[in-house]
This record gives C-alpha cells, sequence and structure tokens, in this order.
C-alpha cells in the first residue's frame, strides 16, 4: 500500500487527467455545435431526410457528451473529498 504522499501524489495525477479529460470534452461539443450550425445553415430549406438524421445523430452526440461532462465532474469533486481524507 502507498504511503500517504504517493496516495495524493496518484490521486493529484488522476485528477489532474480528468480535469484534461473534462476539457477535451468541452471542445468536442464545441465542435459538434460547430458542425451542427454548419449542417443547418447548408441544409436550411431543404427536404432531405440524410440532413434530418444528421441533424438527430449530432443532437444524440451532444446529450452524451453532455453526459460524460456531468459524470466526470461528478467524479472530479469525489477525488477532492478522497484527497481531503488522507
Amino acid at each position: 500500500m502507498p504511503n500517504i504522499e504517493e496516495a495524493r501524489s496518484a490521486i493529484m495525477s488522476g485528477h489532474q487527467s480528468a480535469e484534461q479529460a473534462l476539457n477535451e470534452l468541452m471542445q468536442a461539443h464545441r465542435s459538434l455545435e460547430d458542425s451542427q450550425n454548419g449542417l443547418r445553415q447548408g441544409t436550411e430549406g431543404s427536404n432531405q431526410a440524410e440532413a434530418d438524421q444528421a441533424h438527430a445523430q449530432l443532437t444524440e452526440a451532444l446529450n452524451k457528451i453532455d453526459e460524460a461532462r456531468q459524470q466526470v465532474a461528478s467524479a472530479l469533486q469525489e477525488f477532492e473529498g478522497v484527497a481531503q481524507r488522507l
């Protein structure tokens, strides 16, 4: 079992990785929003089923990213609790 300092170091490393992942999820969300806006502008007034399907798929992806962001944010709070208890 690691000593307290080693445990804290490992926790902080994990915390930093989770923060990085959260930032990357936010960037992915912004990129998909940009993609969806471009698709919307490019297909405005069109009755193409493929465009509607693409919009729906992007919306689903955005919702999943939002869910992942919430889960990572919750995990980060748990990291802080674990670190405080050491």
